[in-house]
């Protein structure tokens, strides 16, 4: 084989494999995120369970939605924690949002309250730290754009209040 024909079949391979494998790719990426928004449904359905007070009535349902919050919520349940939420504790969608947006690195926060703030769901100066009004203002944005509102400061939420500062930004 010549070099003219080598060339000529590595820019028909290329020219059918790569657009397959960015098929491919995409796809994988579109079904990874839908996996993730059913996820957290399923975290928000069980955070609404948790929420109402323990009775002999709700204690399956309550053992099934500390079960989803252990698989979903990338922190394991002590096994303490998962009794008194099926026996005791009713949570909050604050309390919930408070511990998962704590996890979140500080530099995703210190953004993500920046742009909360300039979208005027923040009001006061950006902390730097996950607290109280800025699980409030992530509920808000959350309710607003149709999003599960946890409070919770996941990838999906980051993005999408990124994503509002700059159609904003662009619309200015």
């Amino acid at each position: 084989m010549d070099i003219e024909s080598a060339k000529t079949a590595i820019t028909v391979l290329s020219a059918v494999v790569i657009p397959v494998l960015l098929a491919y790719l995409g796809s994988r990426f579109t079904n990874v995120q839908k996996e993730r928004d059913i996820q957290a449904q399923f975290v928000k359905i069980a955070v609404d369970i948790l929420q109402a007070p323990p009775s002999a009535e709700n204690r399956n349902v309550r053992e099934w939605a500390t079960q989803i919050i252990n698989k979903y919520s990338g922190v394991p349940l002590s096994s303490e924690a998962r009794r008194d939420l099926i026996e005791s504790v009713p949570i909050s969608a604050l309390e919930f949002g408070l511990k998962y947006a704590a996890s979140a690195p500080s530099a995703t926060v210190d953004k993500v309250q920046d742009a909360l703030r300039q979208l005027g769901y923040l009001t006061g100066p950006a902390t730097g730290h996950a607290d109280q009004a800025m699980v409030e203002a992530l509920i808000a944005f959350q309710r607003e754009h149709g999003m599960v509102a946890d409070g919770a400061l996941g990838p999906s939420t980051e993005a999408a209040v990124l994503a509002a500062l700059a159609a904003q930004q662009q619309g200015s």
